[in-house]
Order: C-alpha cells, then sequence, then structure tokens
C-alpha cells in the first residue's frame, strides 16, 4: 500500500512539473509578454512601441519575473533609471535594481538586495557600483565599488585593482547593450569587473524575428551571450539569451540563462 501511495505521489507530481512547464512555456512566449504589456499601457499601441525620445528616460522602470527550472518562481526583481545626476564631475543614469524572493521561496530562505550603478551619459561606462544584500537576522553585505576608468583602476574596501578600458558593472552593461546598434551577426564585447577578475561579455546578435500582436507586428531581436574571464582562462559558467524589443527603447522583455545549478528565466511583466 505504501509503494502504490508514493507512486500515485510520484506520478501526480510528474504529471504537475509538465502541465507547469508546459503553461510557463506559454507564458515565457515573446507575443505574449508582448500582448500583456500593451494591455497594461507599457508599450505604446501606434506608430511603434515608443517614441524615439524616451530612450533612458527618468523614471523608466522594468519589473522582472524570476523563476528557476522555469517553474519555480524565484522572486522579483525591479531595475530604474532613478535620474539623471552629477558624480564627481560626471553627469550619470543613476541606475537601481532591487531583488526580493518570491514568497514560495520566502518560506525556505528569506532576502532581498539592492544595487546602484552609476552610469556616464557620455562614454556610457560604469562609475560606481554599489552592491547591498540583507538577510533577515544578519548584518548587511555591502560592497561599494569605485571605478577609476582614466587610470584603469577599481576600488573596492581600500583595495586597488586595474582593469580594462570602458569597464561595466552588470546593470550598466544591460543598458549598454541597449544603445547598439543591431543587425543580424553581429558581436561586440563588454568588460565587466565586480570582483578580483576582469571578465568579457561577448554578446552576438541571432536574428530579428517579428511578432503579431494585438497593435500589429512588432520586431523583436535574439541577443546571445556569454561570461567568460578576460584572458579567456576558464568559462563564468553562464550563457545568456535576450529578446529585445526593435525600437528605440530596446527593451530586454525576455532573459533566458543557462546556469551551472539550472536554468532561469526572467520575464518583464511591467514597464512604467
Amino acid at each position: 500500500m505504501v509503494k502504490k501511495i508514493i507512486g500515485i505521489i510520484f506520478v501526480v507530481g510528474v504529471i504537475l512539473i509538465i502541465v507547469l512547464s508546459i503553461r510557463e512555456g506559454i507564458t515565457n512566449n515573446p507575443r505574449r509578454i508582448l500582448n500583456r504589456l500593451i494591455e497594461k499601457g507599457g508599450l505604446a499601441k501606434s506608430k511603434g512601441l515608443v517614441p524615439k525620445d524616451l530612450i533612458f528616460k527618468e523614471g523608466e522602470g522594468l519589473n522582472f519575473s524570476v523563476k528557476y527550472m522555469w517553474i519555480i518562481p524565484m522572486g522579483d526583481a525591479d531595475i530604474e533609471l532613478k535620474e539623471l545626476m552629477n558624480y564627481q564631475g560626471h553627469k550619470v543614469y543613476h541606475l537601481v535594481a532591487k531583488v526580493e524572493t518570491s514568497k514560495f521561496i520566502s518560506k525556505f530562505f528569506n532576502a532581498s538586495a539592492r544595487v546602484e550603478s552609476y552610469m556616464d551619459t557620455q562614454k556610457l561606462h560604469s562609475l560606481r557600483y554599489k552592491e547591498e544584500t540583507y538577510i533577515p537576522d544578519h548584518e548587511p553585505e555591502i560592497k561599494d565599488i569605485t571605478y577609476d576608468q582614466k587610470n584603469l583602476v577599481m576600488e573596492l574596501r581600500g583595495v586597488k585593482r586595474k582593469i580594462l578600458p570602458d569597464t561595466q558593472d552588470p546593470i550598466s552593461a544591460l543598458f549598454y547593450i541597449r544603445t547598439q546598434e543591431f543587425e543580424s551577426g553581429k558581436a561586440f564585447t563588454i568588460n565587466i569587473i565586480t570582483k578580483e577578475e576582469n571578465y568579457e561579455l561577448r554578446a552576438e546578435v541571432l536574428k530579428r524575428d517579428v511578432v503579431s500582436t494585438s497593435s500589429g507586428e512588432v520586431g523583436l531581436w535574439v541577443v546571445d551571450s556569454s561570461v567568460r574571464r578576460w584572458d579567456r582562462s576558464s568559462h563564468h559558467g553562464a550563457t545568456f539569451t535576450i529578446w529585445f524589443t526593435d525600437d528605440e527603447r530596446k527593451l530586454p522583455i525576455l532573459i533566458k540563462i543557462k546556469t551551472k545549478v539550472g536554468p532561469v528565466s526572467a520575464r518583464l511583466v511591467d514597464v512604467r
């Protein structure tokens, strides 16, 4: 009897996983993502998705739903361009990202994080990166990095390290990609560092898809990218596929990440 009950539970579990995977596969369809954003008013319904002058507009907010193995809700990530401001004599985009674990995950592990990036509006590289991680009953973990792009030096907790020209942090890198002119087959590299080693993010534009939505046809660029050490001695272990809207803003509507511990997806659910 016990074996029979265990067998039934196993079968039900497998069926549930299959159903959830199919449902999430449908939800992560770019067409459905675009239609939901259009219904919410996050994307314009005529004359293209957005006017040209709205790229990197102050107050822009992108809210993502993050899931592990495509089906397990990990939490929400919100990225906002808070303001244009002056930082050490430079005009910068002040980018703020907030991440919180979902209610489901919080039952087992509760955490939140706030990340700030100060991105030079002219050179489009990072000048400062601050990361704060909060776990209940623990002291906050804070990492504050400054980038001296002129002298190619970064400083973290009083320790200085050499960096490569136009180094980015993880948040500014995403915004930098959005400034690029896309065409099929085009590849470009981005220098990134937040710890001890310099890394190279290599991105390649695979193709341009055309998706039919309730607002008409919308173009989407599909970009593949991977991260590895700058000296190419080893791979970072993560590859990304990102779908960007083919308009001036190049909104990242879907990000799929393959890591050593399993796949993760981030779906754009709201645009402010």
